[in-house]
C-alpha cells in the first residue's frame, strides 16, 4: 500500500514488531514503548518512513473519567511526533481501546478516548497535523468517537467501510481520525489482511500531508 505511517495493534511485544522491520526495505523506523496491559501483555507499535522527532515517544496518557469509569487511560496506546521530508510535523497516536465484552467497558472506552484527547490537548498545538488511528472498538456515533471528535478530529470513512464482522453485522471499529486540513481530498478504504488478523485493515490516503 506504499504507506508512510503504519499502526499495529495487539502486538506480542517489541520482538514481534522488530520481526516486521526485517521484511521492510531500509528507511523504516519502529516506534515502541511497552504498554500496561497486564491481562494480555500485548502492545501497540508504529512503523514509519517519516523522521521521528527526538524525545516525543510516550505512552504516558493523562487519566480521564467518563460515566462510571474514573482514573482511566489506554493500557495500549502510543504517541509520537513525526516530521516529513518537506518539514511538516504530525503528531500520531496509535491505540487499542477496551473490548466490547461487557457493558461496563462502554464507559471505559469513552474514558480512554477522553484520555487520548487530553494528551492531544497537551501536545498537538506544536504540530501541523494530528492523526489518531487504531482499534477503538466502537462505531461512529459512539461516545468513544465523540470524545475524539470533540477534541477537533474528523473521522474519514465512507458508509460502506467495515473492519470487523460480528454476528454477520459489518462494523467499522478500526478508525483513522485526522485534523481538518488532512481531510482535504482524503480517501479511506479497508482491505483484507488474510490470516494475519480477524479484522480488516484500514488505510487513508492524505494528499494534504506532504511527504
Amino acid at each position: 500500500h506504499n504507506a508512510d505511517i503504519v499502526g499495529l495493534v495487539e502486538v506480542e511485544g517489541e520482538g514481534a514488531a522488530r520481526q516486521i522491520i526485517e521484511f521492510l526495505p531500509e528507511g523504516w523506523t519502529l516506534i515502541f514503548a511497552k504498554g500496561r496491559d497486564t491481562i494480555t501483555g500485548q502492545d501497540v507499535a508504529i512503523l514509519s518512513r517519516l523522521s521521528v522527532i527526538p524525545d516525543t515517544v510516550t505512552n504516558d496518557f493523562p487519566k480521564a473519567a467518563f460515566g462510571r469509569a474514573n482514573n482511566i487511560r489506554p493500557s495500549k496506546g502510543l504517541g509520537v511526533g513525526l516530521r516529513t521530508a518537506s518539514g511538516e510535523s504530525v503528531y500520531v497516536v496509535a491505540a487499542h481501546l477496551a473490548s466490547k465484552r461487557g457493558s461496563s467497558n462502554d464507559d471505559k472506552r469513552a474514558a480512554q478516548a477522553a484520555s487520548i484527547a487530553a494528551l492531544l490537548q497537551q501536545e498537538s498545538s506544536a504540530y501541523d497535523h494530528t492523526i489518531v488511528l487504531g482499534d477503538l472498538n466502537d462505531e461512529q456515533g459512539s461516545e468513544t468517537l465523540k470524545q475524539l471528535i470533540n477534541s477537533g478530529l474528523y473521522v474519514i470513512a465512507d458508509a460502506e467501510s467495515y473492519s470487523y464482522i460480528h454476528n454477520n453485522d459489518k462494523q467499522l471499529i478500526d478508525h483513522i481520525l485526522v485534523t481538518e486540513k488532512l481531510t482535504e481530498n482524503a480517501v479511506f478504504s479497508d482491505f483484507y489482511l488474510g490470516p494475519v488478523s480477524d479484522h480488516r485493515g484500514v488505510k487513508a490516503v492524505l494528499p494534504s500531508l506532504q511527504p
